[in-house]
C-alpha cells in the first residue's frame, strides 16, 4: 500500500504533510536574492543549526550539536506553546550525517553506533526532562539557478509521544524553516 500524504498546513508557500505512518514532510522553495549558492553554503559551512537558532529565539530554547566522527548529534529544545499542556519545553534529539554533491546536500538520520550518545542523553534526562528521539530524518536541498528546493521528511519515535505532540513538532519545524526561507529571500 502506498503512503498517502495528507496536507496539515500549506500557508506561506510551505507545505507540511503527514502520512499514515506518522511521517511528516515539509517542502519549500527558496529564491535566493543574495547569492545563488547561499543556502547550500550554510549547510556546507556547518552553520545550519546556528542560523536556525538565531532566526527563531521565540521558538527554540537551545540547540546543541556535538560531532562524533562524521555524525552530528543534535539536541533541540523547543519553547512550549501556550496551547500545550504539561512541561515547559519539548526536547528532541537526532543524529545526522551530511552528504554533499555539486548542487545538492542530503542530510540523513543515522541509527547506528554513533546514535548512542544522543539516545544516552535521552535516557539519562541530561537536558532536564525526557527528550523525544527523532528516529528518521531526510533533508534534501537541491540548487538550480537562483532557486533551492528543500524537502524535509522526519518521524518522531512514536512510543513516547502522541499525535498532538508530533503535530506541534511538525509545526515548529515548519515555522523555523519559514524564517530560514525569509532570511534568504
Amino acid at each position: 500500500m502506498d503512503n498517502i500524504w495528507f496536507t496539515v498546513c500549506d500557508e506561506k508557500n510551505i507545505m507540511l504533510k503527514k502520512n499514515n505512518n506518522n511521517d511528516y514532510k515539509i517542502s519549500l522553495n527558496i529564491h535566493s536574492k543574495k547569492d545563488e549558492h547561499a543556502v547550500l553554503n550554510v549547510f556546507k559551512n556547518g552553520q545550519l543549526f546556528e542560523l536556525l537558532s538565531s532566526l527563531n529565539p521565540d521558538v527554540i530554547d537551545k540547540i546543541t550539536v556535538t560531532k562524533n566522527d562524521n555524525v552530528h548529534n543534535v539536541f533541540m529544545s523547543f519553547k512550549n506553546s501556550d496551547k500545550m499542556d504539561g512541561d515547559k519545553n519539548i526536547n528532541v534529539c537526532f543524529s545526522l550525517q551530511y552528504n554533499f554533491k555539486e548542487h545538492e546536500c542530503t542530510i540523513t538520520s543515522q541509527n547506528n553506533q554513533n546514535t548512542h550518545e544522543c539516545l544516552s542523553d535521552v535516557k539519562n534526562k541530561k537536558y532536564g526532562k525526557e527528550s523525544l528521539h527523532v528516529s528518521k530524518i531526510k533533508l534534501k536541498a537541491v540548487e538550480k539557478n537562483d532557486k533551492t528546493s528543500v524537502c524535509l521528511i522526519f518521524k518522531v519515535d512514536a512510543k513516547k509521544t502522541n499525535n498532538i505532540t508530533n503535530m506541534y513538532i511538525g509545526l515548529y519545524f515548519k515555522k523555523i524553516f519559514y524564517r530560514f526561507k525569509q532570511y534568504f529571500e
